[in-house]
């Protein structure tokens, strides 16, 4: 019986061949279509989803409430915060600590008596704990993610941004030359990781300064300092979770962190109070954005794209028959 409905279908396809072959064009336009909406939907929603562990990070933000005004969310936290968090919260398997630049001129020396190559406003630079690459791991080509962002002026490269400044020089032979950041910080090459380009990522930073370049230099004073009132995006905290660790039982504990080691002179007008982002949340939430105003997507239109992804299948199939 199946044999006798191809021969079927073969003899009306030759009977009516403009037709039929519009009708298979249409449908294959309407698979074609269909499937790229839904390939460009599924990478959407695939961000971070790549990472280790990543239903067991999250970004610790901060909520201000001024007087007449509705509730200001902000990304970031003060610059103490972070310390805080690792010596007195219960729960966290780790934390990092990272605050974002904007954009940056950079030096990087040449040999013998020639000019220094320069580049000028380069992008995607931090200044990142020993702790970034335990939560956010990556692949290394040289160094170690136990040593790289340990002390100060210690620097790891992406291999995109390394052979932007030293060419096809080999990464092991990247390691301990010096680049200069601003034409006052000069910083040690201490690790290359692979780029992460082709992964669904918000996180694309190619240059990592250690933070501990910040805490010895007038740069912590530039960032906020001890001052637990000094709120900025560009201090970012990321927590990893122990396994079992719920989000929720750390509402009561930032509280009282806030208690305990805002300025008692201030706390009865404190109006800050910090809260869990997941890290799955971050390239959809936009009442906290990602980084430098990176692209994020809204989960509304692409749940419509999934829609009508299948309208061009539906129409294509119906004029098959």
């Amino acid at each position: 019986m199946l044999k006798n409905y191809f021969t079927i279908a073969i003899r009306n396809f030759w009977k009516q061949k403009i037709f039929s072959l519009i009708n298979v064009s249409g449908l294959a336009i309407g698979i074609s279509a269909a499937l790229v909406i839904y390939l460009l939907v599924q990478f959407e929603f695939s961000f971070e989803k790549f990472r280790k562990d990543n239903d067991r990070i999250y970004r610790v933000t901060t909520d201000r409430t001024l007087p007449g005004e509705s509730v200001i969310k902000n990304s970031g936290v003060p610059m103490p915060v972070p310390e805080a968090v690792r010596t007195d919260l219960a729960g966290i398997e780790t934390a990092t600590h990272f605050v974002t630049t904007y954009t940056t001129n950079v030096s990087v020396p040449a040999a013998g008596s020639q000019s220094p190559a320069e580049f000028k406003n380069q992008k995607d630079i931090i200044y990142a704990d020993e702790y970034y690459f335990s939560i956010f791991e990556s692949d290394w080509v040289a160094g170690s993610k136990q040593t790289a962002l340990k002390d100060p002026y210690q620097l790891v490269l992406t291999e995109e941004r390394a052979k932007t400044y030293f060419g096809n020089l080999p990464a092991n032979e990247i390691i301990g030359r010096r680049i200069t950041y601003d034409d006052s910080i000069t910083t040690t090459v201490a690790g290359i990781i692979k780029d992460q380009t082709e992964k669904a990522t918000d996180f694309r930073f190619k240059e990592f300064i250690s933070l501990a370049t910040v805490m010895s230099t007038g740069l912590k004073d530039r960032f906020g300092g001890d001052d637990w009132g000094n709120i900025s995006s560009v201090s970012q905290l990321f927590i990893k979770l122990k396994k079992g660790a719920r989000p929720e039982q750390f509402d009561a504990q930032l509280v009282a962190l806030r208690e305990k080691y805002r300025d008692k002179k201030e706390q009865a007008k404190d109006d800050a109070k910090h809260n869990l982002q997941s890290l799955n949340s971050i390239h959809f939430n936009t009442n906290y954005g990602s980084f430098d105003n990176g692209r994020q997507a809204h989960k509304p239109t692409l749940y419509g794209l999934l829609a009508v992804c299948f309208v061009p299948f539906v129409i294509g199939v119906y004029k098959l028959h």
